[in-house]
């Protein structure tokens, strides 16, 4: 059953789960702008805080469903699992072409008029793809997991090097 008690959500606390988490994921490119606004200003003011850096679209970790996406070492030209033409992504971003959102099928479709059919359909495609992201972070998590046990160092400090250098999902 995929419901959520209703004392698990909650809105995002810009103060507390920036500093709090090493990780916030967001569902869509509106939400990432909208977060990333909220958090910029402790970059600011903490500069080694990196927490920009922290937040990070669910659909860009499928990815990790295929391959390793960590970075772990930098190469000529940059670092392993790196984007090698920023300019591209940005403006693929800047149209919504990335393919990292996961959209609301009844809020990107609110004028259409849909059966009942139609809906659940939707909403199955909706779950079947927030669960391939899901999996795909769990495997980044694990990979990193791997790191921090092989070096003896903890897995929050593995996240958070490996996010000042990988542009998964951003």
């Amino acid at each position: 059953d995929p419901s959520v008690p209703e004392n698990k959500i909650r809105p995002f606390d810009d103060v507390n789960d920036s500093v709090n988490f090493d990780l916030i994921v967001v569902m869509d490119r509106f939400d990432h702008a909208e977060v990333l606004k909220e958090v910029a200003a402790y970059d600011n003011i903490f500069p080694g805080g990196y927490y920009a850096l922290k937040v990070r679209r669910l659909a860009g970790f499928k990815a990790c469903n295929e391959s390793h996406c960590i970075v772990q070492q930098q190469q000529p030209g940059g670092f392993v699992g790196g984007a090698s033409d920023g300019s591209s992504a940005a403006a693929a971003y800047a149209k919504g072409e990335d393919g990292l959102d996961i959209s609301d099928p009844l809020y990107t479709c609110y004028s259409c008029d849909l059966s009942q059919e139609e809906e659940e359909d939707a909403f199955e495609m909706l779950y079947a793809e927030i669960s391939e992201a899901c999996e795909g972070l769990v495997h980044f998590i694990s990979q990193l997991q791997e790191v921090a046990d092989l070096k003896g160092t903890q897995l929050a400090h593995e996240i958070a090097t490996n996010l000042k250098t990988n542009d998964i999902a951003l």
